[in-house]
Formats: structure tokens, sequence, C-alpha cells
């Protein structure tokens, strides 16, 4: 994430994102909420003095709903639309009335089954970066390029993300 003192816009500073089948699923994430109408409230009504706590409460969430997706897969369902929401009241104090965090929940599993499950995963990858490119906003809000690789344990079976 590059961050300046010096006037912060609330998006990745008009720099290209680099789409490869490499990026981290993170990411996608972090894109599709650049694009969530809600997060944009969020981000419009932040001032200068804030943006930098802003931005490091949107990691915070981000990492949240990215470790939901991977411990849970697809059975995160509703257990995602409430952290979302939650999040969005407690962290950013904005209550979602409406069927949003449901719907971008739905998205990002959309996205996590055609990311990991998809039987050609490279062909899959490639459509997911396509459909990521056509969006209006196709940069992540924040970038994640340091990830530390996470370690599941279930009972005696380790995965390694």
């Amino acid at each position: 994430m590059s961050l300046s003192n010096s006037s912060i816009p609330m998006e990745l500073e008009n720099k290209d994102f680099k789409w490869n089948d490499e990026v981290n699923f993170l990411n996608i994430i972090s894109t599709l909420f650049n694009n969530w109408p809600e997060m944009k409230l969020v981000l419009d009504r932040t001032s200068e003095v804030s943006r930098n706590d802003v931005y490091d409460d949107i990691r915070k969430f981000l990492q949240n709903i990215f470790d939901c997706v991977l411990i849970y897969g697809n059975n995160c369902g509703d257990k995602l639309s409430d952290i979302i929401k939650k999040a969005m009241s407690d962290d950013f104090h904005l209550v979602i009335e409406d069927f949003s965090a449901k719907e971008i929940s739905t998205r990002i599993f959309n996205m996590y089954d055609k990311w990991f499950n998809a039987k050609n995963s490279t062909e899959s990858r490639q459509k997911v970066i396509k459909e990521i490119e056509k969006l209006p906003k196709p940069n992540p809000i924040i970038e994640f390029e340091d990830l530390p690789i996470y370690k599941l344990v279930f009972n005696t079976e380790e995965i390694m993300c």
C-alpha cells in the first residue's frame, strides 16, 4: 500500500495493479470492496487526518473477510454477511440495512469458487482476472503484497495456503 502524507487518494494512486494467475485472492476481495458503494461512502466521509487509520481498519477488515473465506470456504455463507455488517457498523460507523452485504458475500464466494475450485484453475483464474479488469475500479483498495503463508490445522490435517 502506498500512502503519502499529502493528499492521500482513497484508492490506489492511479497505479496499475499487475493482475496475474499468482495474485493472492485477498487482492480480489480488496478490489471487490473498492467497487462496493458502501465502502465508497466510508471513504468519502473520511477526513484527511483520519485516512491512515481508516486504511488500517480496512486492511484488518479485508483480512478478516479473507480468513473467514479461507477457513470455511463456501460454508461461511451468512456468517460472512454478518461479519461484513458488524464490521461496517462497529469499525466504520455505517449501518447496512439492505441486502448489499449479502450481495458482496455472494460475489466473493463466486470468485472464490472460480479461483480455487475450478477444474482448470489457470483458465478459470484468467477469467476471474478479466472479470475484475472490467470493474469501474479494477484495482485493490489496499494492495496486499507481503502476505504470510496461512497454516490451518484441522484435527491432524495441515493446509498451507
